[in-house]
């Protein structure tokens, strides 16, 4: 029509707007449609039940599934007791096998760097009779804030540690169980000790009471490591000294000290 004069320059472009605004419109239409297309998918495929293509049979009120493990062991606990609906993902249940166990315990910061990996450990009041052992596998290399019970702010560090002690032994050890540990630091052969309880300071060093002759000598010692009961003596002192356990105030160099076992 604008062709033949028939129609305006004004009507042409009102009729070009106008198909362009319904060619928007149908692009938007086809989006839409895709996209609910897409929703009809995934609402059928939430619908799908698993296990269902393996299933042989499915009687009259059979409303249960079959779920296979990832690994073979025990129940260890249940997250999800009672019946209700679950996303994809969802943790059910914990297994594991208990004749498998690791041990993790926190340590302070400061004990942690005494320890290598590799370190005996004895695993005591666990419930059985026996001491089990264990050696640390791998110590963590960073530590994390903890307050004690006291309220104190501590650096620990996560300490793991596999048994030694073989399952049957430890048979009724379970999952979570508490256990107390004792590592060793340090081993040495032939190490020249004396009980903590006889050490004192003298000045800036250590020092202790030895009996000659009846006679308590006050005598500096070098000690080198040490737990809550013994001391390795470096220097000092020889293989067997008399030295004093928990010497009070009247014990000074020079005075007459007798043995308590004597006077029975």
């Amino acid at each position: 029509m604008h062709e033949r004069a028939a129609a305006s320059d004004a009507q042409l472009e009102q009729a070009e707007v106008a198909l362009d605004v319904a060619a928007a419109q149908f692009d938007s239409a086809r989006a839409t449609q895709r996209m609910r297309e897409s929703e009809l998918a995934a609402a059928r495929a939430v619908l799908v039940e698993p296990g269902a293509e393996g299933r042989q049979s499915k009687t009259e009120g059979d409303c249960c599934i079959t779920l296979t493990a990832p690994v073979s062991g025990q129940v260890l606990s249940v997250v999800n007791e009672s019946a209700r609906m679950v996303a994809a993902g969802t943790p059910l249940i914990t297994i594991g096998p208990r004749n498998d166990l690791e041990i993790t315990v926190d340590l302070l910061s400061t004990d942690a760097v005494r320890i290598a990996p590799g370190a005996e450990a004895y695993v005591e009041r666990w419930g059985g009779g026996a001491t089990l052992t264990a050696r640390v596998t791998e110590i963590e290399p960073a530590a994390f804030t903890k307050v004690s019970a006291l309220g104190i702010e501590e650096q620990r560090v996560k300490v793991l540690l596999n048994f030694v002690t073989p399952p049957e032994a430890r048979p009724t050890l379970g999952h979570n169980f508490r256990v107390y540990l004792r590592i060793v630091e340090w081993r040495g052969d032939d190490a020249l000790t004396l009980p903590i309880s006889a050490l004192f300071r003298e000045g800036g060093d250590w020092a202790v009471f030895v009996v000659e002759d009846g006679t308590a000598r006050l005598r500096p010692v070098k000690i080198g490591r040490r737990n809550t009961e013994l001391a390795q003596v470096l220097g000092g002192l020889a293989a067997g000294d008399v030295v004093i356990a928990h010497p009070s105030d009247r014990v000074d160099d020079g005075v007459q000290v007798i043995d308590r076992e004597t006077l029975e």
